[in-house]
């Protein structure tokens, strides 16, 4: 596991090498005083960094679980019971004690991933609100499990009204409205 530890860290500092990158080459226009285009892009990329950094560092450390930890007495009496009970039972066939399957990954953690990809490439096809408006419900029935139609429906309602008000009303900005729309 220390070794997945350290590729990941290794990809994912190169990811943030790539990032950087491509954040330097949007144009720095802003108000004077002002941070600028490259100011949050830069600052999600220190973090990211700085995460990858430490897991990078942390995989090199010794875990708690490679400390031998001295039994109490206690303890051993029931370290035998489950010993005993270990030996007599059959063993099954087919079964190898000493390594646990693969966890597949969790269907909502898929369908998470999918949704967002779709999100992304919807944005910019058909606008940010009408886009918002499948999203929020997929993300509010399907990941979050809710079982109220009528639910679902309210909260993405008033989810994509306040991101309208917000963004629209209050900050006066243009979200993408889509390219298929022109």
């Amino acid at each position: 596991m220390k070794n997945a530890d350290r590729y990941v860290s290794i990809v994912l500092l190169g990811i943030a090498g790539l990032w950087t990158y491509l954040t330097y080459q949007i144009k720095a226009n802003s108000l004077p005083g002002a941070p600028g285009p490259r100011f949050f892009p830069l600052v999600i990329i220190a973090v990211l960094a700085l995460l990858a950094l430490a897991l990078f560092i942390g995989s090199f450390k010794k875990g708690a679980a490679s400390k031998p930890v001295a039994a109490k007495k206690q303890d051993t009496k029931m370290a035998d019971i489950v010993a005993s009970q270990a030996a007599s039972a059959a063993p099954r066939e087919g079964v190898c004690e000493e390594f646990e399957e693969p966890k597949p990954v969790p269907m909502k953690m898929l369908y998470s991933f999918i949704a967002i990809f779709l999100y992304a490439v919807l944005t910019g096809l058909i606008g940010f609100y009408v886009a918002t408006v499948p999203f929020v419900f997929v993300i509010i029935k399907l990941i979050m499990n809710t079982k109220s139609w009528p639910k679902s429906i309210i909260a993405t309602v008033v989810i994509t009204g306040a991101v309208y008000l917000i963004f629209t009303v209050f900050f006066k900005l243009s979200l993408p409205s889509g390219s298929l729309w022109y």
